[in-house]
This record gives structure tokens, sequence and C-alpha cells, in this order.
């Protein structure tokens, strides 16, 4: 008798184990909206550190820093810079290197002003 309860108890052991693992498994760790709240940040943030740091006064004449800037953001976090003039017309478009097409991006905008002449920067962010 003592071997069948103790083959029922492994048994329900084992079922409950089961079921547990059934359920973590069973549950979409995706894209959330606290990653698009972070990737807004981000946005929002990368703008102001590049904007105070002069790297989007400079990216203007020299796009290469611009995009060494971007290359320099977290591996898993791409992004694409646009900056317009004032009337509205591209002055440069850099995207990080190895990034592909966004899925669902979060679009950030920030105004500057270099060489006397105001600037339009627009992030775009995803991950990967």
């Amino acid at each position: 008798m003592k071997g069948y309860v103790i083959t029922l108890d492994a048994f329900l052991a084992l079922m409950l184990l089961t079921f547990v693992m059934a359920m973590v498994l069973s549950q979409d760790y995706g894209d959330s909206q606290y990653g698009a709240l972070y990737m807004r940040a981000m946005s929002m943030r990368m703008l102001a550190a590049f904007e105070k740091s002069g790297v989007l006064a400079a990216g203007i004449s020299r796009p290469s820093e611009l995009r060494a800037a971007l290359n320099g953001l977290p591996p898993n976090v791409c992004s694409q810079l646009t900056v317009y003039n004032s009337i509205n017309s591209t002055v440069m478009d850099v995207q990080k290197d190895g990034c592909a097409a966004p899925s669902s991006p979060s679009v950030s905008y920030r105004t500057f002003y270099a060489n006397n002449s105001l600037y339009l920067a627009k992030s775009t962010a995803w991950s990967k």
C-alpha cells in the first residue's frame, strides 16, 4: 500500500509541475506597453543628449558624427534620425547600422538652433 501512495504522490506532483510550467510558458512576454514607453523615453532622452552635446548641430555639416553617435546606442535599440530645416525640407537622414525596417517604432521630435537657423530633429526608435 505504501508504494501506491508514494507513486500517487509523485504523479500528482508531476502533474502540478507540468501545469505550472504550461502556465508560465503560455504567457506572452513580447512587446508590451512598457516596451513602447521605454522606447519613447529613450528616443526623447537621445535627442536631448545629442542637442546638448552638440552632436545635432555638428551633424548638419558632418553626418558621419551623427551616424557614429547612433551606432553608440545600446545593441538592442535601433534608431533613424531625420533633420528638417525651417521650410520642412530634409537636411539629412541617417540610420543606425545593422537595423532592419521598424516593426513598431516610437517617434519623437525636438527643435534646435544651429548656425542661426531653426531645425527639427525627428527620431524614430525601435527595438531589435
